[in-house]
């Protein structure tokens, strides 16, 4: 197990021990509950206890509930980890917008300005609706990492202000240019949700990171890939542009991702009543259709690109792309996730497990519930009842990163998944079997397409064990989607 470097707040923490105030921090220096059973109420209230300025880095874990609270993380708040319980059920929320006297740009529910954050199963939101300009969130701090977050807005959800931000699994939904700035930004895996009443998703600024290349430049603007590009069921088909350019120099590029059919066959708009897309840089590569087949670009507008096979590997990669001042930032190191606690065991409300290489401790779950933190491979429920109890501990990295659950681990080596009446999906072995030949397509959980054709079954070699989505279409046309456990 790695030992954490002393920190300033775990001092804090050792003092209220000793005056007699309960402190919930083991794994975690700070703990927010907003039932009172943490160390503050509020996330606010948890950031401002950390002091500025910290070489080490600072977890603080949210539990689940509505936090209605206008949250600012300044940049003196460096390195720190805001790692939640679920991020469908803690919920930061606010709703400030223009028409309250607010400036656009101070709209945020969350303002994140500290560099070296780490922010993990939270939801940012901001409830004002079709009102103009209200952010949910926005992002000033260099080097900034979002991974299975929400955020939700309709215009000017995500405010990609400055600096270099990446996000991983995230979900983003909104209707008016609810993706924007001059940030370095990339979102990879992402859901993007496009609700009704609007009409683009990104809008691009002046982009500050470029690269001189022979005969050209390069801009490190907003970057999509592998995203699942959706809409409610209220927004019409080719009703949404990818993006504008909101102002000059400004770049979005789209590669490797599935585009709902509400994506206009133009692809881009111009920004009404100026010339921003002549010194732009809005492209494409390689994108799907929902179906997998790929997208038609033959409607494109005529300033629009498509990005080369070299460009793709050489500049669009993570290194090249987030790279400043020659230094490479590597933010998927960040995100990895350690293995699920394994043998784990619950005789009463004693619970066992064993131990996971390089974490630093463990989340103990009831439930669906967090009731305490373990930096051993034993707990204690002291509120333990008789009868049946659903328990599951988690594995915590050294950035706070949350494993899967103990509980999600697929055991058998044979798994029927489908139990509705239709076509059965068999997970044998190496193996994707069907009761009767089918066309399948087979997705990852964030909804990428990994591999489609027809038969009977499907080799799954080379793909990492995990949880999957497989669509199939029968003879006659019924569609199935069925979830798959691949743990081979």
């Amino acid at each position: 197990m790695l030992k954490r470097y002393f920190n300033p707040v775990h001092l804090i923490i050792m003092l209220s021990l000793i005056s007699g105030i309960s402190s919930k921090a083991q794994v975690f220096d700070v703990v927010v509950d907003k039932n009172g059973h943490g160390d503050f109420t509020s996330v606010q209230a948890a950031i401002n206890s950390v002091p500025g300025s910290l070489q080490t880095r600072t977890l603080i874990y949210v539990k689940n509930g509505i936090y209605n609270e206008k949250v600012v993380l300044s940049p003196t708040k460096t390195n720190l980890s805001l790692i939640g319980e679920d991020e469908k059920k803690i919920i930061i929320s606010w709703d400030d917008n223009p028409q309250k006297g607010i400036p656009a740009a101070d709209t945020y529910t969350f303002w994140a300005d500290g560099p070296g954050f780490y922010a993990e199963n939270i939801t940012i939101r901001n409830t004002s609706g079709n009102v103009g300009q209200a952010l949910a969130i926005k992002t000033t701090g260099d080097t900034m990492v979002f991974k299975n977050c929400r955020f939700i807005g309709f215009q000017d959800t995500y405010y990609a202000n400055k600096r270099r931000q990446y996000n991983l699994k995230c979900y983003i939904e909104g209707a008016t240019d609810f993706i924007y700035g001059d940030a370095t930004t990339v979102f990879d895996s992402c859901t993007i949700n496009c609700v009704k009443g609007g009409q683009y998703i990104s809008a691009p600024a002046d982009t500050k990171l470029i690269t001189p290349l022979v005969g050209g430049r390069f801009l490190h603007g907003l970057l999509f890939r592998y995203c699942n590009v959706t809409a409610n069921d209220d927004v019409a088909d080719n009703s949404y542009f990818l993006g504008r350019p909101w102002q000059p120099n400004s770049s979005s590029v789209f590669m490797n991702c599935t585009l709902g059919s509400h994506i206009k066959s133009e692809g881009w708009s111009v920004w009404s009543g100026n010339t921003n897309h002549e010194s732009a840089y809005f492209a494409e590569y390689q994108n799907l259709n929902p179906d997998g087949s790929p997208a038609d670009i033959s409607g494109r507008v005529s300033w629009s690109n498509q990005v080369s096979d070299l460009w793709a590997t050489n500049l669009y990669n993570l290194n090249f792309f987030l790279k400043s001042n020659n230094l490479v930032w590597d933010p998927v190191r960040v995100t990895k996730e350690l293995a699920a606690p394994g043998n784990f065991k619950a005789e009463g409300n004693q619970l066992t497990w064993a131990a996971v290489p390089d974490a630093i401790g463990y989340v103990v779950l009831k439930n669906d519930s967090t009731i305490g933190f373990a930096v051993s491979t034993t707990f204690t429920d002291n509120s333990y009842q008789t009868g049946h109890q659903n328990y599951a501990v988690k594995s915590v990295s050294v950035n706070g990163a949350l494993s899967k659950s103990s509980g999600d681990e697929a055991t058998s080596s044979e798994i029927i998944l489908n139990k509705k009446p239709g076509i059965v999906v068999l997970v044998r072995n190496n193996n994707l079997s069907f009761s009767e030949e089918v066309t399948y397509q087979l997705y990852s959980i964030s909804g990428i397409l990994l591999h489609s054709g027809k038969g009977l079954n499907t080799n799954l070699n080379g793909i990492k064990n995990g949880i999957y989505l497989v669509k199939t279409i029968s003879s006659n046309g019924k569609t199935n989607l069925t979830k798959i456990v691949f743990n081979n």
